[in-house]
């Protein structure tokens, strides 16, 4: 769970960085005349960024929400082990 946390918003940050090279790329082939010659690319680095981040905030909630329980737990046990 801790990876799709960590991942996600590095795809998300890879899709940013695919949108901006491809609105480039098309501003370097057709020129800067017309916005929507590069609005695709620009769209399509605001999806994927969106996309990273609904998927990492969930699980790192999550992720953290669990280690807190195991810590808990684990505590909890040492207090025992150490009582008896």
């Amino acid at each position: 769970m801790k990876n799709i946390a960590s991942v996600a918003p590095l795809l998300g940050l890879l899709g940013t960085v695919y949108g901006v090279f491809k609105s480039f790329e098309s501003i370097t082939k057709n020129g800067l005349g017309d916005p929507s010659i590069f609005s695709n690319g620009i769209s399509i680095a605001l999806i994927t960024t969106i996309a990273g981040l609904i998927v990492a905030i969930p699980h790192h909630i999550a992720y953290n929400h669990f280690i807190s329980q195991i810590d808990a737990i684990e505590l909890k046990a040492k207090k025992e082990i150490i009582a008896a």
